[in-house]
């Protein structure tokens, strides 16, 4: 009995131990770097609003180069995925699917210096890279590479889509729009078709206690609606106080919905601070009846130009009662001197509380992402090792990694439209192969200058299973969709060794 349990107990204790090993060797060598990578990264996203994007996005729309390489790149780099991917919905219908190709892989490409953008599939990038440190080389090389070969990869593979797309829409006979289907842009009213004079102009100040504001705000026949979400149901003076003004439709937020797109203006009485940023996060000035400033999870939304607390009645004027007295005393230079002292003596605390925000943020997706993705990872490889599994997959992969053509027939193979929604999910036959070519380069069986053309050939799958809801993130038709899908997994398979190729070029005098 002994004899026959000795090799169960053996072989679980090596799990453990390999497993162990794996995960503290991860922990000491890549968290402490990415957590501060992490850290510069998040701190610069909260220093950019994410308006600015969408305007950039909107504006590069009908630019080739800007809509499939700086925009997915600067999309992934500030937004991460998938919020990278939505901002396709700038994109005409036609071109949706062509920006979802090259915006899901540049969440991958850029990893390896940005670790930040996709890390719940990191272990891509850093079961091949951990091969390169076992050989002593530096990573830098090859993660500068992989970022510029996905530059010029990404962006042929949104061209190529663009060719896909439209064989599909003329095969399936489900005509694409060629113009962006902006909202904002799109439902532009005329002096025939509005009438003017029936909304008003209010302006609102803070309270003694306040924050933020002064609010200008005027209702229009698009945005005609106030929405409150106070005490209850029980509707304030304030809510009076600003219909009587502007002549707007007041709505209870607590037995009512209004489409976002259709309020103006938005009442709260919350003395925490997370119901503070909703509605700025959506772009929705909002007035809040309590003193509460700018704090919470939201607190980058919460803007002097989108909040205003501390409001009363008294604090809500016509925007054009102001005597010329208040104006001058507004605009006068001891106003503005006081002003500028007092964003003088509030930003080294602001910037205090920006890094804190940013380093909180860090840490929630190292505990909460990475982590679990390494115990996982260290276990999966350990019990490849412990088992003897690692040998037989190593003597199959030996057959294509350590040669450029077989690099370039595992691409065309874990991409083929068939088998790619399979093996995507999650990325984890990506992640895994990932590991297995990192041992074997570390080993020496697999030449380091093709650590680039593996990182492209185990990811030519990229997002395959996520292709429907990456375009509902974009905001895709119905339509849109229906072409799109067989779109993107045909240009992933025909790209497949184009991208190999591409990362292979890229990898001369990368390493010895």
């Amino acid at each position: 009995m002994t004899a026959m349990t000795e090799p169960v107990i053996t072989f679980f204790t090596d799990l453990f131990y390999c497993g162990g090993e794996f995960l503290v060797s991860w922990c000491m060598d890549l968290i402490p770097t990415i957590f501060m990578v992490l850290i510069l990264t998040n701190t610069l996203i909260r220093m950019i609003p994410s308006r600015f994007m969408e305007k950039a996005a909107e504006l590069a729309s009908r630019h080739l180069l800007l809509k499939y390489m700086l925009i997915p790149f600067f999309g992934a780099l500030l937004l991460g995925n998938p919020s990278a991917l939505t901002l396709g919905r700038f994109m005409p219908e036609k071109d949706k699917p062509s920006y979802y190709a090259c915006a899901s892989f540049f969440c991958h490409t850029s990893s390896g210096i940005f670790p930040h953008i996709n890390a719940a599939e990191l272990f891509i990038w850093l079961g091949i890279a951990r091969g390169i440190e076992m050989l002593g080389y530096p990573l830098y090389p090859l993660a500068v590479r992989y970022l510029a070969a996905g530059l010029l990869a990404n962006f042929l593979c949104g061209i190529v889509t663009d060719r896909t797309t439209a064989f599909y829409s003329r095969r399936m006979k489900l005509p694409l729009a060629d113009t962006p289907d902006i909202p904002e842009a799109s439902h532009a009213h005329s002096p025939e078709t509005e009438d003017v004079s029936k909304w008003h102009e209010i302006r609102i100040t803070a309270g003694r206690s306040g924050y933020g504001g002064p609010l200008t705000v005027k209702p229009d026949s698009r945005r005609s609606k106030l929405i409150y979400v106070t005490g209850g149901g029980i509707r304030p003076a304030v809510v009076d106080r600003i219909e009587q003004l502007t002549g707007c439709t007041c709505v209870n937020g607590f037995s009512s919905s209004v489409p976002d797109d259709e309020i103006f203006l938005a009442v709260i009485d919350c003395g925490g601070t997370l119901r503070c940023g909703i509605y700025p996060k959506k772009g929705i000035p909002t007035v809040n009846l309590l003193p509460t400033g700018k704090s919470g999870p939201l607190a980058r939304y919460i803007t002097e130009d989108l909040y205003v607390s501390d409001v009363s009645a008294d604090c809500i004027q016509p925007a054009g009662n102001r005597t010329e007295a208040q104006k001058r005393q507004d605009n006068g230079l001891p106003a503005r001197l006081s002003r500028l002292w007092a964003g003088l003596l509030a930003a080294p605390g602001k910037g205090c509380c920006l890094l804190y925000k940013a380093s909180q943020d860090s840490l929630h997706t190292v505990l909460h992402t990475l982590l679990p993705l390494m115990g996982f990872v260290s276990l999966l490889t350990a019990a490849v090792e412990c088992s003897g599994l690692n040998a037989w997959i190593a003597d199959r992969l030996a057959c294509l990694s350590p040669s450029i053509l077989g690099l370039l027939f595992l691409g065309v193979i874990i991409s083929f439209p068939l088998l790619s929604p399979v093996l995507a999910p999650g990325a984890i036959i990506a992640q895994v192969t990932g590991t297995l070519i990192g041992a074997q380069i570390g080993g020496g069986a697999i030449p380091a200058a093709l650590a680039l053309p593996a990182l492209f050939a185990v990811n030519t799958q990229a997002a395959c299973d996520f292709v429907p809801v990456g375009l509902g993130l974009a905001q895709a038709k119905e339509d849109t969709i229906k072409v799109g899908v067989p779109s993107v997994l045909t240009s992933r398979f025909l790209t497949s060794a184009l991208r190999v190729l591409i990362a292979w070029l890229f990898s001369f005098q990368m390493y010895p």
